[in-house]
């Protein structure tokens, strides 16, 4: 029985090693290209159509397919000279909101959307923008110094 069922699969694989050989001296030979060597498995013919699934995409923003694109970096104003223009006005904050808070006693940080439209991940004593101190993060508020002033986003 053992004899048997080994010259059965010796024949079958001297079989199908001589097709491939057979198709590969074709595509050597010019005589059809490897798409047209085997011919195409329609799956749909053999599923049942219930249990055939269709895949929607949703454009939902950003795709990770594209490449990376480097966003500008923000300008740094070069120091104002002090006087009575400088005192007339204080520069509004940038337009920075909250996003979400992570909260923990030993390491909170706090997710800030920035004016170009992009987010960062934002510690107590980080720099935004060059010009704003994350100063504290409490549970459900994050205080920052921009200029000479405090703000709190919540």
């Amino acid at each position: 029985m053992k004899k048997a069922l080994l010259i059965l699969l010796i024949l079958s694989a001297v079989c199908l090693y001589s097709w491939d050989g057979f198709l590969v001296f074709r595509i050597l030979a010019g005589k059809s290209s490897p798409a047209a060597a085997t011919p195409p498995v329609q799956v749909a013919a053999l599923m049942p159509m219930h249990l055939m699934r269709v895949a929607h995409f949703v454009e939902q923003g950003k795709s990770p397919f594209l490449p990376y694109k480097e966003m500008p970096k923000p300008r740094i104003a070069a120091s104002v000279p002090a006087g009575p223009a400088a005192t007339k006005a204080a520069e509004p904050l940038p337009a920075i909101s909250l996003n979400g808070i992570m909260w923990s006693e030993t390491n909170p940080v706090a997710i800030i959307n920035l004016p170009d439209g992009s987010s960062t991940v934002a510690k107590p004593g980080q720099m935004l923008l060059g010009t704003i101190l994350v100063k504290k993060i409490n549970k459900g508020q994050v205080t920052v110094v921009f200029g000479k002033r405090e703000y709190v986003l919540k």
